[in-house]
């Protein structure tokens, strides 16, 4: 009987272990990213307050459409999503780089960090 119940429990404590090393197959997009695609989403107003043009917001806005639509796609397909939402916001970052001004990427670096908690990437900055 004692054989039995060691048996069943040791069974038991296995079970468990096994089931709590199951990982998800695809895991969600880190919180930085996730911030980060968010201050490319920033809206018209937060492009004006920095002192863009017309011009520029135009451009920007072109960015994010494509961004929205390459992050929809995403995640529609969770296999490509996997390792990809850094590439995505980093390419989109440097796209936003080449609109701005050094001043511009400076003020929106830094309403970034104080809107959303955001560390630039560092690379990004080249």
């Amino acid at each position: 009987m004692k054989t039995t119940i060691a048996t069943l429990g040791l069974l038991l404590f296995t079970t468990l272990g096994t089931q709590a090393q199951e990982t998800m197959s695809s895991p969600p997009p880190a919180k930085a990213d996730m911030s980060k695609h968010e201050c490319i989403m920033a809206g018209a107003d937060t492009w004006t307050s920095l002192g863009l043009s017309a011009e520029q917001v135009a451009k920007v806005k072109d960015i994010q459409a494509t961004c929205k639509k390459e992050a929809e796609a995403m995640k529609a397909d969770a296999t490509r999503m996997e390792g990809k939402s850094m590439d995505h916001a980093s390419k989109h970052e440097a796209e936003l780089k080449a609109v701005l001004t050094p001043e511009q990427y400076t003020k929106w670096t830094k309403w970034c960090e104080e809107k959303h908690g955001s560390k630039m990437k560092s690379d990004s900055s080249k």
